[in-house]
């Protein structure tokens, strides 16, 4: 739609002078839109070995836990679709690193950087193409290169002496809530392969406290690996076998639970 109405007045499509101004609003108003996210400026440099191409983007999303993050790319629909493919493939399929977390760091201080590399190290971001208009064509789908990458289309419009307002639409960056964690057991070894392993803290020494059937158990947390190192219910259940991790009330320890073996390569 070109217009709409809001509070009896006519609001009409925003016209974008260039990226640039339309990224400074998004920048202004994304965590209006996405409250479980802070919002950085992103403008390092992404390099992805499998395309051996160097590209920027615009924006880091990052969940207030750590636990995911999506690079956002901001365009506008007369760009060149054939460009933003290019960098979607880049991001999707890139190395992030301790350089760009030092990067991040330099302007916002209020960042975990500890936090921050463990999330880059251990996981793939999402990757979030953010257009100003959902009219698109067809083949603006073809950025999705991946099952990793998104469209989202923020649409603003403006009305005379009058703030501008917005609709969002589109893909919105997931939000990992609770202290229950997902995993499986490996098929090479006896560990245990988690997700999200920001939500799984361990002590200086790396080591995380949980309770199996009724056992206090030490696993030395790696990543996103826990390496049992006592004798367990690990040893005797299938790889692939998925369990959880439930936060114990004296928050102190997590609770093992198996669940099923699946088929899951590990």
């Amino acid at each position: 739609m070109s217009k709409l109405f809001h509070r009896g007045l006519e609001y009409f499509r925003k016209s974008w002078n260039n990226e640039y101004e339309f990224e400074q609003f998004i920048f202004s108003r994304i965590t209006e839109i996405f409250p479980h996210l802070d919002c950085y400026k992103f403008k390092v440099d992404i390099y992805s070995d499998e395309h051996d191409r160097i590209m920027r983007a615009d924006l880091l999303l990052v969940d207030k836990n750590y636990s995911t993050y999506s690079v956002v790319e901001v365009e506008l629909i007369t760009d060149t679709i054939s460009h933003v493919k290019k960098q979607a493939e880049v991001f999707s399929s890139a190395n992030y690193n301790m350089k760009m977390v030092e990067s991040l760091c330099q302007n916002n201080p209020q960042i975990d950087s500890v936090r921050l590399l463990d999330l880059f190290t251990y996981q793939r971001p999402e990757v979030l193409i953010l257009l100003n208009d959902n009219r698109i064509s067809e083949k603006w789908k073809e950025v999705c290169v991946d099952d990793n990458v998104f469209l989202g289309f923020l649409e603003v419009y403006s009305a005379d002496s009058r703030e501008s307002i917005y609709h969002y639409s589109g893909y919105i960056p997931s939000e990992v809530t609770g202290v229950i964690v997902s995993g499986k057991k490996s098929k090479l070894m006896n560990n245990l392969i988690i997700e999200y392993p920001n939500l799984v803290d361990s002590d200086s020494e790396q080591h995380v406290q949980i309770i199996d059937n009724g056992t206090l158990v030490t696993i030395f947390k790696q990543g996103e690996i826990l390496f049992p190192e006592n004798v367990c219910s690990v040893y005797t259940k299938q790889p692939g076998s998925r369990f959880i991790l439930k936060r114990g009330l004296d928050e102190q320890h997590f609770q093992l639970e198996w669940i099923a073996a699946d088929d899951s390569n590990g």
